[in-house]
């Protein structure tokens, strides 16, 4: 049996949404600025050509194909190693 993965809820994705929001504040920029720079390099590892990369990137729980930035933070929140 492999590794339990938890999936994140509203909860966590909101709480989510308040740290991208904290990055623009401290970053000078807007949120909708963080958030493409975070989707940007979302996709640039979801297409990577690394057959093991594509592999982790499939075990992150989302609602379409790719995870959202809100979905990517909140499940990498719930499922690292402590």
């Amino acid at each position: 049996m492999g590794k339990l993965i938890i999936v994140p809820g509203i909860e966590q994705l909101e709480e989510a949404k308040k740290s991208i929001q904290t990055v623009a504040d401290n970053a000078g920029k807007s949120y909708a600025e963080v958030y493409a720079d975070m989707q940007e390099a979302i996709l640039a590892g979801y297409n990577s050509p690394n057959p093991l990369v594509k592999r982790r990137w499939k075990r992150i729980a989302c609602t379409g194909k790719v995870p959202t930035p809100e979905e990517l933070i909140a499940w990498v929140a719930l499922n690292v190693r402590k």
